[in-house]
């Protein structure tokens, strides 16, 4: 059915007139509307020059920013009307809902905005990775027509892990790090709310970030948990602060009993934050692991504590697809007490970021200006001048 349906679009697309000015932005039912589809739409919006059209395949109804007119459900007729005439369609997940049935319409652009930074290994840089699944990446990396990566590090990896051609790989910055730090006022209303929400929780205090990643090779493995509060609150009390908790989304429940023993300790999931952008704005330390966040949080110039305490097994289940202890920004911890040590240290002194986390800074961040989406712009808007 599926390849009866690309023909049938194939031959559509050859009798439509394509629009330059109709750029289609697609989420999952997995997504939400944040991170770089949300940024780089706010700032289409925002410039006026062409027409955005959000393709929502959650059902979950229209977000607050979007309006009726550019709100269309995933796999109504109007996406195919859409569809078939847009010039660019942006994703950041699977490209499956943006080709599938039109995988065969060559009228329009195909851009992955990447929704992480890979640090652990994926795709093909997972040594678990079959010959079958090499050549279909390859069949299905050449469908895309542009990566946005934010730098010349991310570009290597990227053409790795998705077996793409280097030359589609631009670097012009992550859009979602704009909202890192432009002008509150420049954000949109929903942003603006997450960020008050966050200066609300906050409430004058140093407000700390635990965000660890998901572990494949254990469901029910944790770093923090309900043991590690005899030596946590006694800490954030000492140091006049608060704990944010924000676990990857399927691992929330393991970290509920820690959520609600402790007046110092928050829940900062993506139900409750829905852009993490928003949320670490406000954070005053970053606790992470394997997770890419941290590469976007050094942007903001803070203080970052590694807490790798499974590093060994997590290793041998996935690896990296880069040396991890040697691009950090820090020595990370292992243990509890290790942990403790660091961020007495790290909350103790007021100084600025060490010169070791500058240099990580440039490494994976050409462009550390939060003008991730002007370039993405006007490279999509010349692309399209030399086209037409």
């Amino acid at each position: 059915m599926q390849r009866l349906l690309a023909v049938k679009y194939y031959f559509r697309s050859l009798v439509v007139r394509s629009r330059p000015d109709i750029w289609l932005f697609y989420i999952n039912r997995h997504q939400t509307f944040e991170g770089n589809i949300r940024a780089l739409w706010n700032y289409c919006n925002a410039r006026g020059e062409v027409q955005t059209y959000l393709i929502d395949y959650r059902g979950e109804g229209r977000p607050a920013d979007v309006s009726e007119a550019q709100y269309v459900p995933g796999g109504s007729h109007r996406e195919i009307y859409l569809r078939l005439r847009c010039r660019y369609c942006f994703i950041s997940h699977s490209q499956r809902l943006a080709l599938g049935k039109f995988s065969l319409v060559r009228s329009s652009r195909l851009v992955n905005l990447w929704h992480g930074i890979p640090i652990k290994a994926i795709g093909n840089l997972d040594e678990r990775f079959t010959n079958h699944q090499f050549h279909r990446e390859f069949r299905k990396s050449q469908r895309i027509n542009l990566f946005s990566v934010a730098s010349v590090l991310e570009r290597s990896i990227i053409a790795g892990a998705f077996v793409s051609e280097a030359k589609k790989i631009k670097v012009f910055g992550l859009p979602r790090n704009d909202f890192l730090g432009m002008p509150y006022t420049e954000l949109p209303g929903a942003s603006q709310q997450l960020v008050m929400r966050a200066r609300s929780a906050k409430a004058g205090r140093r407000f700390l970030l635990y965000a660890p990643t998901f572990r494949d090779y254990d469901r029910g493995s944790v770093g923090l948990g309900k043991d590690d509060l005899h030596w946590l609150e006694p800490l954030l009390q000492r140091h006049n602060a608060l704990l944010g908790i924000r676990p990857h989304p399927r691992d929330l429940d393991l970290y509920r009993e820690l959520i609600d023993s402790s007046e110092h300790i928050v829940d900062c999931s993506q139900a409750v934050y829905d852009d993490v952008s928003c949320l670490m704005r406000e954070v005053n330390l970053l606790i992470s692991d394997f997770s890419s966040i941290w590469v976007d949080y050094l942007l903001l110039d803070r203080p970052i504590v590694f807490y790798a305490w499974d590093l060994q097994r997590y290793m041998e289940s996935r690896g990296f697809a880069v040396p991890f202890d040697r691009v950090l920004p820090s020595d990370f911890s292992e243990t509890a007490e290790q942990l403790q040590g660091a961020l007495e240290e790290a909350l103790g002194k007021d100084a600025p970021v060490p010169a070791r986390q500058q240099w990580v800074k440039g490494l994976f961040h050409q462009y550390p200006d939060f003008g991730s989406c002007a370039r993405l712009y006007r490279y999509l808007q010349d692309w399209t001048a030399a086209e037409t």
